[in-house]
């Protein structure tokens, strides 16, 4: 089976190997679904209030991920 790979950054360090998590992943599906899929790995609040990402764009909840992909997940951050 194909899989999405996601890229862990921040707060998201702390799970999988600390780099990237391959999550199994059939065939398109939506941002959304996707996040319910993480919710099973990852902090589920903490997923809520985080943005997800290509190399070049951030995307919204209906964007269509395809196996194979690979995105970033940031977490919040606080800063100056």
């Amino acid at each position: 089976m194909e899989s999405v790979k996601i890229q862990l950054f921040g707060a998201f360090r702390k799970h999988g190997d600390g780099v990237a998590l391959e999550l199994p992943l059939a065939k398109p599906c939506s941002l959304a679904v996707l996040k319910e899929l993480l919710a099973t790995h990852l902090d589920p609040e903490l997923l809520r209030e985080s943005a997800f990402g290509t190399t070049t764009d951030i995307l919204g909840d209906d964007a269509i991920v395809s196996p194979g992909q690979t995105l970033a997940v940031l977490p919040p951050v606080c800063g100056g």
